[in-house]
């Protein structure tokens, strides 16, 4: 199960894989959900806006990840390769989450061990976890992130706070 929570915490750090709010919009800490401030101009103090990568794999909402089965699965097969295989079909993959308390919730009445939650305006059959499961995993890979941002933003090399940009010309 380790090895499934870190590819899925790896495609979202390595923007192979995004999950947004319940609206569809950027979450609370976009950054550890697989979202990256794009820069609108050459100016360095440009703020930017932050846009989703790779496909969507679910929600989050406060403490609750709502996780779409088949496109989670698909981006953990992503990060594993050819080289590497999850072991395990989908269907069993979510039992042994549910067998090791990681399923926050599933629909007990239905028998399933998605639920049904409306995101986005529609209705959706979701794995509900507690964030933390893979949020924390994701948020050690901000650091490596964060430093690739500022090489991007800064081309000729990252600028320590309080450092100026001077204006190159040919």
């Amino acid at each position: 199960m380790l090895k499934f929570i870190s590819l899925v915490s790896a495609a979202l750090a390595s923007g192979k894989a995004h999950v947004a709010g319940p609206d569809g919009n950027a979450p609370e800490n976009q950054q550890a959900w697989g979202w990256r401030k794009r820069s609108m101009g050459d100016n360095y103090l440009d703020q930017g806006e932050w846009v989703p990568q790779g496909a969507r794999i679910g929600w989050v909402e406060g403490t609750n990840l709502y996780l779409q089965p088949e496109a989670t699965y698909r981006a953990a097969e992503v990060m594993a390769g050819e080289r590497e295989s999850l072991g395990l079909s989908s269907t069993t993959l979510w039992k042994r989450l549910d067998e090791r308390h990681i399923l926050a919730s599933r629909d007990s009445t239905r028998r399933r061990l998605t639920i049904r939650k409306t995101l986005e305006g529609s209705r959706h059959e979701v794995l509900h976890l507690d964030a933390s499961a893979v949020g924390k995993t994701s948020q050690q890979s901000q650091v490596f992130q964060s430093q690739h941002d500022r090489d991007i933003e800064f081309p000729f090399g990252a600028l320590a706070d309080g450092d100026v940009a001077a204006e190159v010309t040919t």
